[in-house]
């Protein structure tokens, strides 16, 4: 065989090999794409199934959905109690609506980026609260930081609130300080650099009481969030 037709193979065979190259690239180009569109349909979708896109637990209608069914129980069993007991030594039931939002998350999106380290921040509270709570508990993740965690079938007053409390320290705060996040910084005086950045949040109680709605148990945990806030920023005041 002479060098030109061992050259017209070889170039033959690479014109063949270039095809297939390309030939694969463009399935690669259209599997992103379709990647893509999936992901981007599976985004929109998750906010009218109930779904945070950013924390991937339920949203602002979950809770709103979940608050106003447990309300109507807790309406109807203390209802009924009225109506068949008098003893006044039987214990009543009640739950909790726990505000909660991440302590300077501002500072978290500014130093390790918002993708990287806030969205992070968020779904790691949000995983956390939906494994760690017990059985009968509920994690929802309204928009941004904001988090709602409904702690039920707990005493009523002080009791109650103690009770919540413990379980919001012991079983989210306590497990999120036991296991910080390896974040990125993106700032340029320590570009690149790796750090342990324990997740830390803010977070208010409210108590269930008969003839409550669902908006004022929200508005009396929102308040309180906002007064664990303050005395966080001002303890001696």
């Amino acid at each position: 065989m002479s060098f030109r037709e061992k050259q017209e193979r070889q170039e033959y065979a690479l014109r063949m090999l270039s095809g297939q190259l390309n030939f694969e690239r463009r399935k690669e180009v259209e599997k992103d794409e379709r990647i893509n569109e999936l992901e981007a349909y599976v985004t929109e979708l998750e906010p009218k199934v109930g779904i945070n896109p950013i924390s991937k637990i339920a949203n602002i209608r979950g809770y709103e959905e979940t608050l106003e069914k447990l309300i109507d129980t807790y309406n109807v069993v203390d209802t009924e109690e009225k109506r068949r007991s008098t003893d006044k030594t039987q214990e009543s039931k009640t739950f909790a609506v726990v505000a909660a939002d991440i302590v300077k998350l501002k500072h978290i999106n500014d130093t390790y980026g918002r993708t990287a380290g806030g969205d992070t921040a968020i779904r790691q509270v949000a995983e956390t609260a939906k494994e760690k709570l017990r059985a009968n508990d509920s994690a929802f993740s309204p928009s941004g930081d904001e988090f709602y965690f409904i702690i039920d079938n707990i005493p009523t007053g002080e009791q109650g609130r103690a009770q919540a409390d413990k379980i919001v320290r012991d079983r989210i705060k306590k497990w999120l300080d036991n296991n910080p996040l390896k974040l990125e910084r993106i700032t340029e005086d320590r570009k690149g650099e790796i750090d342990d950045v324990k997740v830390q949040i803010h977070h208010g109680i409210a108590i269930y009481e008969p003839t409550m709605t669902a908006e004022q148990i929200t508005a009396l945990a929102d308040a309180e969030l906002d007064k664990a806030q303050d005395e966080a920023q001002n303890p001696y005041s």
